[in-house]
């Protein structure tokens, strides 16, 4: 059973990255411990692409120790946005929304990332899954990003403070994943299906080694893919496809 997220919380004032810490490091820390830092130096989002991690915004991870299959951490994962979703929404009004695989926006611009990565051990395997929350930092006007950024500082007119913000965070995903564990993935899905990103729209993404394909995104389904369509047809695209 997935649970006991926070149990122990570390806090450090800058990292490498905090999800290489835990993942790296599995021996030196229990399932469920939280790792926040006020600055990673070398953060990173899917696919090794640069995560810029100034101070004033969240940067944490929590570990899942021994878990049955990486196969249970897509779920898990947006369960976890779910949870940034729900944080955000109790601190300012906005058109928050899930874009699969698992980051939030805010109307058009990106608010938070999220990255679950394992590391199989033998016969085990751990998962840690990072979040990044925009929350005070000041967002870079750069015109490479790949996605229009917006922080909570901007949404709000006024900053937020992280340590109550991340508190919170943590609770909400450890009562998301003991839901789960009780009553499975299923429940969760019209709730996600409501904060699906551009659902019924459609939607450029990129895919790894170049190139963009446009898909419609239709629902969440019970195994965190993502039912599409694609070329005119429904079908499902999986995590690792794009």
């Amino acid at each position: 059973m997935i649970t006991g997220i926070g149990t122990r919380i570390f806090r450090v004032d800058s990292i490498l990255s905090s999800n290489t810490e835990l993942l790296q490091n599995t021996e030196r820390y229990s399932h469920g411990d939280v790792l926040i830092a006020r600055q990673q130096t070398g953060g990173r989002g899917r696919y090794g692409r640069k995560w810029v991690s100034e101070e004033g915004g969240l940067y944490m991870s929590f570990l899942l120790k021994a878990i049955g299959s990486p196969r249970e951490v897509p779920p898990l994962s947006l369960l976890a946005a779910l949870a940034v979703l729900r944080v955000l929404q109790r601190r300012c009004n906005a058109d928050y929304a899930i874009k699969w695989p698992n980051d939030v926006y805010a109307g058009e611009r990106k608010i938070c990332g999220i990255l679950p990565e394992t590391r199989v051990m033998g016969e085990e395997t751990h998962a840690v899954i990072g979040i990044g929350v925009n929350v005070n930092n000041k967002i870079p006007r750069d015109a490479s990003l790949r996605n229009p950024a917006v922080s909570l500082r901007e949404l709000r007119g006024k900053d937020t403070d992280i340590d109550t913000f991340a508190d919170d965070l943590i609770r909400q995903t450890d009562a998301f994943f003991r839901e789960c564990a009780e009553a499975g993935f299923h429940g969760f899905l019209t709730g996600l299906n409501k904060v699906l990103y551009r659902r019924g729209r459609e939607l450029e993404l990129q895919i790894p080694g170049g190139g963009k394909e446009v898909v419609i995104p239709l629902a969440f389904c019970e195994d965190a893919t993502l039912r599409c369509l694609r070329n005119g047809k429904e079908e499902k695209l999986y995590i690792g496809e794009l």
